[in-house]
């Protein structure tokens, strides 16, 4: 028995080990006996390393202090009591599977906890049958992995970049999709993939990366909604069809006192889509912050116009959701709630560490490049944001406060081992977590301010 090896100066490690069953439970719970054999990752007897050591080894090693290739195989022999060897590793990550894929597509299939509930009704969103919002995040690889994962190109040579799509639903809080793909397939490219799954009376919530006159045709034939920012440039059109000059309109409606412009138009000179334009006049800090930052673009691509600059001084959106459903200032509010899902990229990246995966690391295994990523995407899903809806209804219960996500992130990883028992003991640890990971008294409201404010 590897207990037995143990030294005494490692006493620390002991107590660990007594809890690896709890890692193996939770494992349990994902029903992968099978999941080895389909993916390829197990063609014939379980070698010395097997999914469970692989898959639970790799769990405790994200939520460690920093990722190591030699912690990953030591926590692996921990779980299979045995010694692995981090050559054993790298050689069991080199064979070619879709092991890390076909997790990722299990565990956001049957997620493990309830969604997120603190409103009692859908308020703002009442009218809709899901809201789902989504993005994309990059990361940057090992330069082994430029053929699966392609970057910008430089004058550096080749690169690899891997772009994540995250898309959820904003009311519950579940990750309804994650994909992954190279950095040069954009977000213009993904758009389309959204359409398939929607239903009627969804709400779509992007930003501009995702602007697509046909995808929102498509968008509105299957009787769903979207709200978007306006692309400059696009044609704009009135219901005869005659083009509109937008920056002219609206400092006409500036000069008769109006701050807001609300529209049904045509847009595309050759789609001519029906939308509702809405334009909101922005304070005149935030205005001139938006022109400097546009007369700093370093891309001399971009040669703007005047009437670029006085388009800054509004918040322009696209929706088919209609007057009686939404006024003007509810579009404002529905589209800032967007930042949801900036604020999860931001967690994994400087709180849960995503993004250092391969940090130091220039030469690495292509399949076994993909396979961590897909591995520490499955963990996020499984671990980080199941538990972060259980706490988050719980101390807002108790407290009627709201837990930070970041703050929340530290408390994962502090207190891995407690979150892996099972959920009735969760309940000694809600006091901790009101206590150490909810937002302090602030005169500006946080997001969940807003959102909940937003649903009563």
């Amino acid at each position: 028995m590897l207990l037995k090896f143990v030294p005494s100066t490692l006493k620390h490690l002991s107590s660990s080990i007594m809890k690896l069953e709890q890692v193996k439970r939770k494992i349990s719970k994902l029903k992968i006996d099978d999941l080895a054999k389909r993916s390829g990752f197990q063609k014939r007897e379980p070698r010395k390393i097997d999914i469970v050591g692989l898959i639970g080894g790799f769990w405790l090693t994200m939520f460690s202090p920093a990722f190591s290739m030699t912690r990953w195989s030591r926590n692996i022999g921990l779980i299979q009591d045995c010694f692995v060897s981090k050559q054993a590793l790298h050689k069991r990550l080199c064979a070619e599977h879709s092991l890390g894929q076909q997790l990722l597509e299990k565990v956001l299939q049957h997620p493990l906890t309830k969604p997120l509930q603190i409103a009692k009704d859908k308020g703002l969103f009442k009218s809709f049958t899901n809201v789902l919002i989504e993005d994309s995040t990059c990361i940057s690889l090992p330069t082994t992995l430029a053929k699966l994962f392609p970057g910008s190109h430089n004058r550096f040579g080749e690169s690899a970049t891997a772009r994540i799509q995250l898309r959820m639903s904003l009311l519950d809080e579940q990750y309804s999709h994650i994909e992954l793909h190279s950095f040069r397939y954009n977000d213009a490219k993904y758009a389309k993939q959204i359409v398939p799954s929607l239903k009627k009376a969804d709400l779509v919530i992007r930003d501009l990366g995702y602007w697509s006159l046909a995808v929102f045709k498509q968008i509105a034939d299957k009787g769903a909604f979207f709200l978007s920012r306006y692309r400059y440039g696009t044609s704009l059109m009135d219901q005869n069809g005659t083009p509109i000059a937008l920056a002219k309109r609206l400092k006409k409606a500036l000069k008769e006192g109006k701050t807001i412009v609300d529209m049904p138009i045509l847009i595309g000179q050759k789609a001519q889509l029906p939308v509702r334009f809405v334009a909101i006049k922005v304070p005149q800090n935030i205005a001139l912050q938006r022109k400097r930052a546009a007369k700093k673009n370093r891309d001399r691509r971009l040669k703007h116009k005047q009437d670029y600059y006085d388009l800054l001084d509004w918040t322009l959106f696209i929706t088919n959701v209609e007057v009686n459903t939404w006024d003007s200032k509810s579009i404002l509010q529905a589209y800032r709630l967007r930042w949801r899902i900036e604020m999860i990229f931001k967690c994994w990246k400087s709180k849960l560490k995503f993004d250092q995966l391969f940090h130091k690391k220039q030469s690495f295994n292509p399949n076994g490049g993909q396979l961590i990523v897909y591995l520490a995407l499955a963990t996020l899903a499984l671990f980080y944001a199941p538990w972060y809806n259980y706490f988050a209804v719980k101390v807002y219960e108790q407290t009627h406060k709201f837990v930070s996500p970041f703050k929340f992130a530290d408390f994962v990883k502090e207190h891995f081992w407690e979150l892996l028992l099972p959920k009735t003991k969760w309940k000694e640890l809600v006091p901790w977590v009101a206590y150490y990971c909810t937002y302090e008294n602030r005169t500006r409201q946080n997001h969940f301010d807003l959102l909940y404010h937003t649903l009563s």
